[in-house]
């Protein structure tokens, strides 16, 4: 019973620092022009940190063909081939975002 109670305590505590953190301003370090693309309220970028290629192994399982240049060019907005493809690696159908992302 005890060690829940510290348990809690610290967790309580933590909570309370990592707000009193999120309430401060920041201090400027430095002097420099404003950022032309500055929003108050941010603006939110969409992308993807993870892509699987034929080099990643369970994409390869799957019959995926598509490497790292036609995963940037699908990124960018351009149709690719997915599989299933047939005997002579031509997709049976292809996939296309709506938008580009903004990074990949």
């Amino acid at each position: 019973m005890r060690k829940r109670l510290s348990i809690l305590f610290f967790m309580l505590l933590l909570a309370t620092v990592a707000q009193a953190g999120v309430n401060e301003g920041f201090k400027r370090t430095e002097t420099r022009e404003p950022c032309r693309e500055y929003h108050p309220l941010r603006k939110p970028f969409f992308g993807d940190t993870h892509v699987h290629t034929t080099f990643s192994f369970d994409a390869w399982g799957q019959g995926t063909l598509a490497g790292p240049r036609e995963a940037y060019r699908f990124a960018k907005g351009e149709a690719i081939g997915m599989q299933p493809y047939s005997e002579n690696g031509i997709p049976s159908r292809s996939i296309q975002l709506r938008r580009p992302l903004d990074y990949a």
